[in-house]
Formats: C-alpha cells, structure tokens, sequence
C-alpha cells in the first residue's frame, strides 16, 4: 500500500493543508535560509569554475529539506547531515563565510583544507562533520542518538541522506539499531530521484522509501520535500516523539535535484530535459514566495530585494574569505598521529623542499 505525500502548500503557493503555528518573523526567516542556500550554491559553483574550489556538490532545488527540518528542531540537538543540506546549516545560524572557508580551504578552516572542502562540522551550532562516503554517517547518528537517551539527555539527532544512501547496509543497520533501541532519531531522506546516475526506480521495488520503516518497527511519513511547512510539520512530529521516548521516525522528503550530482558530473548525458523542467516548476522558493506573498508577508519588490542582498552578502563573503589565504601543505601531516612516524616525516621533508624551490 502506497504511503500519501503529506502536503501544506500546493505548488502555486495556495494552502491545501493546515499551515503551522509559525510567527511572520519565523516565515520570512526561513524563506531568508532558503534564499542564502540557493546563492551559496550559486557563488561557489562560480569559484569552482574559477579553479578556487576543487568540488562542490550543489543542492539546487532542494532547499525546503533543511531549512524546514531544522525550523521544527530545538537549537541543542544534533544535526548529521550529508554534502546535500547544506540549507540546513545556514538556518541553524551559520554565517556562509564559515562554510566557505572549508571550501577555500582557508588556514582559518576546521579541515585546513585536508578534506578538498567536502565536509562542514560545527561543535558550536551542533553540526557533526560530515564526508563524502554515503550512508557511513547514519549508524554514527543512531550511536550518538543513544548515547544521549543512556545519559538521560532529551536531545533529538536528526540525520540527512540521499535515496542512493538507502542502498547501502549502513541504512539498514542504523535503521535496525534505532527501532530496537527506540533511539532519539530523526532519518530524513532527500528523494531527490537520482542517486548521481541512477534513477530512483532503480532503487528499490518498494513504492515509497517511508514504507522501508515499517520493518524495523517505527514510523515512515513520506512528505513533499518542496513544501518547506510540510517538512517542518514532519519532523517537528517525528522529533516530538523522539524526545518523549517513542523512538526514531522516517521521514521522506520527496524532492528533486535540479542541478548535477557535483561539479564534475554531466546529467545531461543521462537526464531528460523535460524532465527536469517540470520538476523546476515545483522548486521550493518559488512555492513559498507565492505563499508569503498571499499573506501579506512579501511583496515582489520585496523578494527581489532580499534576494539581492543575500547574494550580495554571499559575495561579499566569499571576498573576505578568499583573503584569509589557504592552508599550508603541511597540515595534511598533521593531527592524525601524536608523534609523526618516520616515513612522512620524509615526505614532509620533500614538501617543504618543494616549497622551497617554488
């Protein structure tokens, strides 16, 4: 049996369900993330183009996944997202030039430039550093998650991955894990339809990813991933029941990548264009402007003027942080062993003449 897509705002903006308890300062707030998420992408597209950025992985289209994910959640739990939510770090309150540092590279990075700008991590907004791997974040997630509820926290973990992520035994362990344990957890999946080359279809038999929870023993939703209140709705009902005690829920965003797979791939070669077409004519920004705007919220002038000024903030950010310089080849040697062994103290050693020489 087909789980129903639950679904707020109708893809002209009009309401079809019931819209959530939200201030107009928390709207306008989270149409703002969506906003800064989609000029993030634009801007560092641009610099890896330039040759400043090795690879970046664009989340173009998807942008209602995060933000309404982390609008529903509290500001101290954790957030395990993968390299296609980053919508959710900038509603969480990260500034873009501090993500922007790790896709420079920038000596003033976490990563130092070591992870070629693929992961983001915050212990300060509670962003647990993610990789490029796919689903190996998932059973770190449901562990955290556990041990929080063994120390007696009430804190949520809510954790972000791809359909392609659902292919891999990394899923179904974390899965089984957090429906035996009743574990704290949130999974959120961006069906996005395409796992780089292979379309979902290829996927699974199953009609729905959210049907896959019923068989470790908790809840699937599936939701429309380009309605922004749909998936606040969700997870703020999936994260309620987490903190109560009621174990880990499903939560399927059914949404679309407008863009490639990364910088480096071509979905031209394997995708029809009308296709994507259509589904660009049910992207998320558009189907929540038209909502604000029939609230009385925005206005079209209005909308072009924040969208404007965040992208001439994501600018000018990425300005400044082009200024701080990168970091030193010889932070790949570092922080992985307490004394440097003796074959890369030789390597270092050829790097530094390298270096040297010019």
């Amino acid at each position: 049996m087909p789980v129903p897509v639950y679904r707020v705002l109708e893809e002209d903006g009009s309401v079809v369900g019931e819209v959530p308890a939200l201030s107009d300062e928390r709207l306008l707030a989270i149409y703002r993330a969506m906003v800064t998420a989609r000029a993030y992408d634009e801007q560092v597209f641009r610099l890896q183009r330039q040759g400043r950025v090795p690879l970046h992985v664009p989340a173009t289209g998807e942008e209602a996944v995060g933000v309404g994910m982390v609008a529903a959640l509290e500001k101290d739990d954790w957030l395990f997202t993968y390299y296609r939510t980053s919508a959710a770090w900038f509603m969480r309150g990260v500034d873009v030039g501090e993500v922007l540092d790790e896709q420079l590279g920038n000596k003033e990075s976490l990563f130092r430039g070591v992870d070629f700008g693929a992961s983001y991590g915050s212990k300060k907004y509670r962003i647990f550093p993610h990789i490029s791997a796919i689903a190996t974040h998932l059973p770190v997630a449901v562990g955290y998650g556990m041990g929080a509820s063994f120390a007696g926290q009430k804190t949520v973990v809510a954790v972000t991955f791809g359909d392609g992520a659902t292919s891999r035994g990394d899923f179904h362990e974390a899965m089984n894990f957090a429906g035996l344990f009743k574990a704290p957890v949130v999974f959120v999946c961006q069906n996005d339809q395409w796992a780089i080359s292979v379309p979902y279809g290829r996927q699974t038999a199953a009609e729905s990813i959210a049907l896959r929870a019923a068989g470790y023993g908790f809840e699937g939703m599936s939701v429309d991933g380009n309605d922004v209140l749909a998936v606040y709705d969700a997870v703020k009902h999936a994260a309620e029941k987490a903190r109560s005690g009621d174990g880990p829920t499903l939560v399927e965003c059914i949404t679309y990548r407008l863009g490639p797979h990364s910088t480096s791939d071509d979905p031209a070669k394997y995708r029809d264009p009308a296709e994507v077409e259509a589904w660009a004519a049910k992207e998320p920004i558009g189907r929540f402007r038209k909502f604000l705007v029939s609230k009385g919220l925005l206005t079209a002038e209005r909308s072009r003027g924040i969208d404007s000024e965040v992208m001439e903030l994501v600018k000018q950010r990425s300005r400044e942080r082009m200024e701080v310089g990168n970091a030193l080849p010889e932070e790949i040697f570092s922080q992985v062993y307490s004394k440097v062994p003796w074959h890369l103290e030789e390597e270092l050693e050829r790097v530094r003449k390298k270096q040297e020489e010019g």
